[in-house]
């Protein structure tokens, strides 16, 4: 069996500790292993806050691009709602000045649940940017913890490996010559059956 001195002390440690301690690693933990799904909830959530055409966009992308790629989502998802999420968040503070002709009457427009602004999600409101800022916060956290595993530049380092490693174009040329031994291997058989086909249909002199 495995034994290492130091992983003992390290339970050892950890199973001495309080117990509610115990549990705020425990939900650390699970918080850390899904913490793709937390941001997915916090898209959502996002969206159903707000209810606006800026924040209609990354749902979007999350059931029809995130979900459905297999094992994960790829580096250039979360990077495109890393960066449509602080150009959202930059365009909801430029439209909080008051020289707009929509936000010198707040009152009046909404009551109105068909104004522009109120559809794009440009409003001026307190709060109008905090759970963007939340959902940002669980993006960064999400690539934190890809980068901590190694996971955050693998595909684009599984792609290069394959096109650069020796070993791999040895393997190509090795496939690609025995490919073409067996075919040649299969044409002279197929030749000398033909041939002894011939010779059996010949007629024997007498």
């Amino acid at each position: 069996t495995f034994h290492n001195v130091e992983l003992e002390v390290s339970d050892c440690f950890y199973a001495n500790q309080h117990q509610l301690l115990q549990l705020c690693y425990a939900l650390y933990n699970i918080l850390a292993a899904r913490s793709e799904t937390v941001c997915y909830l916090v898209i959502v959530l996002n969206h159903m806050v707000s209810a606006s055409c800026l924040t209609l966009v990354l749902p979007v992308l999350v059931f029809l691009w995130a979900t459905l790629s297999v094992p994960r989502p790829s580096k250039t998802f979360w990077m495109t709602a890393i960066i449509y999420t602080e150009v959202t968040i930059v365009i909801k503070y430029f439209f909080q000045f008051g020289f707009f002709p929509f936000n010198q009457k707040l009152e009046v427009d909404r009551s109105k649940p068909f104004h522009p602004p109120n559809i794009l999600g440009v409003e001026k409101k307190e709060g109008y940017v905090l759970y963007d800022l939340l959902q940002l916060l669980a993006l960064f956290y999400h690539r934190a913890i890809l980068k901590c595993h190694g996971l955050w530049d693998q595909n684009v380092a599984m792609e290069t490996d394959t096109l650069h490693h020796p070993d791999n174009q040895l393997d190509s040329t090795r496939s690609a010559t025995s490919i073409d031994v067996a075919d040649s291997a299969s044409s002279l058989r197929r030749r000398g059956r033909r041939r002894t086909r011939s010779s059996s249909t010949q007629p024997r002199s007498p």
